[in-house]
């Protein structure tokens, strides 16, 4: 029997809410992180890329702050949402601010795009959720803009992506900043075991959330293969599985933006409408790019993994890997971004003839082997 979200604790203003978005009934990873989050407990979240972890997070942190609204005219900030990047700050807004139309909750997003005076001012006079990325929080904390006392709801989103990139001691300088009294939420994809145990460290008697495809990939969204080829000839491959894929949507990650610029300044050379998402593009431009990639006017997207982290498209058709990734935990990112939501997908990744070892280290920390093709 199908479980609905008035079953999982919820209030029945945040369940309309939810089904005035278009939310009908909890994936997976919200039936079981809802109820122990709208109970008030600390939370580690975690499960594959599409499963719906925004949503398990935002639905109990708008019925906590929808219980006892604030004494407006006090600075105050009630929740806290920590994310890596920009695109997924403003990517995050757009969840709070649809599934919040009806219920009189404003937010304020402090990023690299964002106007940071403005934001400030904001902060002064009082405001329910911040979204923020790192840099700019700690901006933000040491401008004394964040009454922090107050504090009541703290996510940290993407916290293995967090790790990667080097915000951990960030994350922890936030958590003991926190009040005494504060409910705090991680959330990620993939974890190692060391860096788990880390993570469950800041928590208090928490409950711990391992949705399926947490650490390793479900099976049956999505092929995988792996084509081995010589390095001067990945180019003309990734060419012909684009003419093919198109006007399917088909996400290329590079390994640094002077690549992925590269690689679409090259493809646009040869008459394929892509677009480039890489971190040192305007952020107006970087906009424009994902909204042509998301209405299939630039069906092709080439991008790095910091810019593309968070992406919300869900019919990604394919996704190629141009060379192999670092780490094993960026490869289960990136195929992650197809096969979403019940779809089907591909994901291919072009590896260089002198590149097979380390294939070989991949598929023994995935588990499996990858169809090669050679």
């Amino acid at each position: 029997m199908p479980v609905g979200f008035e079953s999982l604790g919820l209030p029945s203003t945040v369940v309309r809410a939810a089904r005035s978005a278009g939310l009908r009934e909890p994936t997976a990873v919200q039936r079981s992180a809802i109820p122990p989050i709208v109970a008030g407990r600390d939370t580690l979240v975690l499960a594959e890329t599409g499963a719906g972890k925004t949503a398990a997070y935002v639905l109990p942190m708008l019925a906590r702050i929808g219980a006892h609204p604030a004494t407006r005219g006090r600075p105050v900030v009630r929740a806290l949402v920590l994310v890596p990047t920009r695109e997924l700050a403003q990517q995050s807004a757009e969840v709070v601010s649809k599934l919040s139309r009806a219920l009189s909750i404003d937010h304020v997003v402090l990023s690299g795009g964002s106007t940071p005076v403005a934001a400030l001012e904001r902060l002064r006079r009082g405001v329910d959720v911040v979204i923020a990325t790192p840099g700019r929080l700690e901006h933000a904390m040491q401008q004394g803009a964040i009454p922090f006392g107050r504090v009541e709801f703290c996510v940290i989103d993407e916290i293995d992506r967090m790790v990667a990139l080097g915000f951990v001691d960030a994350v922890e300088r936030l958590a003991r900043a926190l009040p005494e009294r504060r409910q705090l939420v991680l959330v990620g994809a993939t974890l190692p075991d060391a860096l788990e145990a880390r993570a469950v460290g800041l928590l208090r008697r928490p409950a711990i959330v391992r949705a399926a495809g947490a650490t390793t990939l479900g099976t049956g969204t999505r092929a995988e293969s792996a084509t081995i080829l010589p390095r001067a000839e990945r180019f003309a491959r990734l060419e012909k599985y684009l003419r093919a894929a198109i006007p399917s949507r088909v996400l290329v990650f590079a390994r640094s933006r002077a690549s992925a610029h590269a690689l679409g300044a090259g493809l646009s050379e040869h008459g394929l409408p892509v677009e480039v998402l890489a971190g040192d593009r305007d952020p107006r431009d970087r906009r424009l790019a994902l909204e042509r990639f998301r209405t299939g006017k630039a069906p092709v997207l080439v991008a790095t993994d910091v810019a593309a982290r968070g992406l919300d498209v869900l019919d990604v058709a394919h996704v190629v890997q141009f060379g192999l990734p670092q780490t094993v935990e960026t490869y289960v990112h990136r195929v992650g971004r197809t096969g979403r939501a019940g779809a089907r997908g591909r994901a291919w990744l072009l590896c260089a003839a002198d590149e097979t070892d380390a294939l070989a280290q991949l598929e023994r920390e995935l588990g499996r082997g990858l169809e090669r093709v050679v």
